[in-house]
């Protein structure tokens, strides 16, 4: 079975202590980046209304969905008319990788492993940091749907430059590669794979 690489970039309104509540009926899914395990590029679908938004697609050869605190996304899906694809992905047998949960595992469960950022981690599996221009404008204040699509895109999925093979979702997918390899060698496999 193959894994899915899967990263969104959603509305930000706050609402219950929570930033960019996936339960707040004002916050969609604005970007859905993802990469299927050999594919050549990552793919992206732009969404700038909440109506507008539909359903992921899992292909059935996909057994592992991947990313990096993937329950913020998992959550927006199912608010998002996503509950079925997910119901029958998980009925099928399929499985989470998490890598901020994995990092905080193979890291012996460290105070310092604890909800990293994917910003604190990528450059260990060889990624980059993020642009920093969409940090600044989300902080000023910018609602993701106010954001020109091609920052989005290049944020989400990696510039033209780079073959939009990088952003979230190329990190994503060299992350979980490089855990991968070390949990394999620490044995560590069952524990991480859910």
């Amino acid at each position: 079975m193959k894994y899915m690489a899967l990263d969104e970039e959603t509305e930000t309104w706050h609402s219950r202590k929570r930033k960019a509540n996936p339960f707040d009926t004002r916050n969609w899914i604005v970007a859905r980046g993802w990469k299927v395990e050999g594919d050549a590029r990552c793919s992206m679908q732009y969404f700038p209304t909440k109506e507008s938004v539909i359903p992921l697609v899992i292909p059935d050869d996909v057994g592992i969905l991947v990313g990096h605190n993937i329950k913020f996304d998992l959550h927006y899906e199912m608010t998002n008319g996503g509950y079925d694809v997910l119901r029958a992905f998980f009925k099928r047998g399929g499985k989470i990788w998490d890598t901020q949960y994995a990092y905080y595992l193979i890291n012996g469960q460290k105070q310092s492993a604890q909800l990293v950022a994917m910003d604190d981690i990528i450059e260990e599996y060889g990624g980059r940091k993020k642009i920093d221009g969409l940090k600044e404008l989300w902080k000023a204040g910018v609602k993701t749907s106010e954001i020109n699509i091609d920052l989005l895109t290049d944020y989400l999925i990696g510039t033209e430059e780079e073959k939009r093979n990088s952003g979230d979702i190329g990190n994503t997918e060299l992350i979980y590669l490089g855990q991968l390899k070390e949990a394999e060698a620490l044995g560590m496999m069952h524990m991480i794979e859910r």
